[in-house]
C-alpha cells in the first residue's frame, strides 16, 4: 500500500472486503512532484515515480506497457529490458535510440502510468477505483486511452468499477462511456441540465 493514496476497505458479507481506491489529482501531483529535484535537465530526478514501469510489469504483458507507452508520448520508440550489476534495468529509448531519462517524461505520462498502475492493483481481485479530476494534466486522447484499458475485458476480468470526477464535458463521449452511466451533479444556480 502506498502512503500517497487513500486505501479504504469495508467488509462485504462478514468475510470477503471489498477494496475502494481513491486518487485524488492533488496525490498525482504528489506523487510526480515530491522527489522531483530542481536542476539542469541531466541532474533532475523523480526517484517517486522509478517504481511505475517495474511495477506496471507485473500487471500487464510487457508488449503492452510497450505500445501504450509509445501511444502516449509519439516521442518514445521503444523500452529495452536489461540487467546491470545484477539489477534489472528499464531504459526508455527515442526515435533517436537516445536514452530518456524519467525526469524527462512528461506529467500526462507519469499521470496514465500511475492510474495505469492502480487500476491493474485493484482490478487484481475487482473493487471499485475512484478517480478525481481525471482531466487534470491530460488530454481527451490520453483519457480514452486509459478509459479504452478499463472497458477491456481482457484487462478488467473481475469487472472492477472506475468512478471518475470530471469538469469536461468532452469526455463524455458516446463511444468510450455509456450515457446510462453517467451521473450528474449540478449546482443550484443552473437552470436546467445539459442534454447528453
Amino acid at each position: 500500500n502506498d502512503d500517497s493514496f487513500h486505501i479504504l476497505e469495508r467488509k462485504k458479507n462478514n468475510k470477503n472486503k471489498e477494496r475502494f481506491v481513491y486518487i485524488s489529482d492533488s496525490e498525482i501531483r504528489s506523487l510526480i512532484t515530491s522527489s522531483y529535484k530542481i536542476g539542469s535537465a541531466s541532474s533532475r530526478s523523480r526517484k517517486g515515480t522509478d517504481f511505475l514501469i517495474p511495477d506496471l510489469i507485473k500487471h500487464y504483458p510487457f508488449d503492452f506497457i510497450e505500445s501504450t507507452l509509445c501511444a502516449i508520448d509519439k516521442n518514445i520508440s521503444l523500452i529495452v529490458l536489461g540487467v546491470e550489476n545484477n539489477k534489472r534495468i528499464i531504459r526508455i529509448r527515442n526515435k533517436k535510440n537516445q536514452s530518456i531519462d524519467t525526469s524527462l517524461l512528461s506529467f500526462g505520462t507519469l499521470k496514465v502510468l500511475i492510474l495505469m498502475r492502480k487500476f491493474a492493483e485493484v482490478a487484481k481481485n475487482g473493487g471499485t477505483l475512484l478517480i478525481d479530476e481525471i482531466e487534470n494534466g491530460l488530454n481527451i486522447s490520453l483519457i480514452n486511452l486509459f478509459l479504452e484499458i478499463v472497458k477491456s475485458k481482457q484487462k478488467n476480468k473481475k469487472a472492477t468499477q472506475v468512478i471518475i470526477t470530471t469538469h469536461n464535458p468532452l469526455i463524455i463521449n458516446k463511444k468510450i462511456i455509456d450515457p446510462n452511466n453517467v451521473f450528474m451533479y449540478f449546482n443550484r444556480s443552473f437552470k436546467k441540465p445539459v442534454d447528453i
